[in-house]
């Protein structure tokens, strides 16, 4: 199982300002879900207080059941002199812990080896990870403070448009560490999403990177020229040791990050570190 670097919490990380267009309604950040458990059944858990019909299938107990005809309040149970279901089997579990993250996905291995770290959560309601959605400035911030170990604080001395939220301990504790910084104004802009490139400057400066001759790792993308200047040897660093890989011959440096995108770097990151 993979394990929190703690190491890495020494290290210098300066937080790049974001840019780009406002966050498209469809991905705004959502506050993120308990814990997630082992996804064990695509059928639902028996309630007592939901009516069942003949042909209905329901987990309880660790086991499925079918029921026989209609039924409420009655608890499915494998006693046979109580017939209202009929016992399936028991109930296998599963890698995954998302329901939209199948096993057979490229980021599949990332996302349920951080979560079984609990380093990612869902978010919304139910058990689901949203890979496509773009990840905002808050929920990476999170990923991140959890991926280095560092501990969410409460302090009234935090960003002036990130109080109040379900990330505001997260990114008090960057900006106490000096690993954040809101800029003249002190905003934090929780809510916009992060693209590629600004990621890279996360993880170069977290793990005081050092690229010798960025030129050369750029050289085989077609879209090197669209990299800001500033997040050049960052860029380069990361696609070196692997951490962040183009799309075909393109980078990508303005693309919007997604939910999927941002696990499978934080996992290559760690891996890396690993090694």
């Amino acid at each position: 199982m993979l394990r929190r670097i703690a190491l890495l919490c020494l290290l210098p990380l300066l937080l790049c300002s974001a840019c780009g267009e406002p966050v498209p309604e469809e991905s705004s950040s959502l506050e993120e879900s308990s814990a997630p458990q082992r996804i064990t059944t695509i059928y639902p858990t028996w309630s007592t207080d939901d009516i069942y019909t003949a042909g209905d299938i329901v987990v309880h107990n660790g086991g499925y059941y079918r029921a026989l005809w209609w039924s409420r309040g009655n608890e499915p149970t494998a006693d046979t002199e109580r017939d209202e279901w009929q016992y399936l089997g028991e109930v296998p579990v599963t890698g995954a812990y998302f329901n939209d993250v199948p096993d057979s996905t490229w980021y599949a291995e990332a996302i349920n080896t951080l979560a079984e770290a609990g380093i990612v959560t869902g978010a919304g309601s139910g058990n689901n990870f949203y890979p496509s959605r773009p990840i905002t400035r808050a929920q990476f911030s999170v990923l991140l403070c959890r991926a280095l170990g560092i501990e969410p604080i409460e302090s009234s001395d935090s960003f002036t448009d990130a109080a109040d939220a379900w990330y505001t301990p997260y990114l008090a504790a960057l900006k106490q560490r000096g690993i954040a910084q809101g800029g003249d104004d002190n905003l934090f802009r929780p809510e916009q999403p992060i693209t590629r490139q600004e990621l890279c400057c996360l993880i170069y400066n977290a793990s005081d990177g050092f690229a010798e001759d960025p030129d050369t790792a750029l050289a085989p993308y077609s879209d090197r020229e669209m990299v800001a200047s500033w997040a050049v040897q960052a860029l380069s660093w990361c696609v070196e040791r692997g951490i962040v890989e183009g799309n075909g011959r393109k980078l990508l440096p303005d693309a919007t990050a997604s939910r999927a995108e941002a696990a499978q770097i934080i996992y290559n990151l760690l891996q890396r570190a690993q090694s």
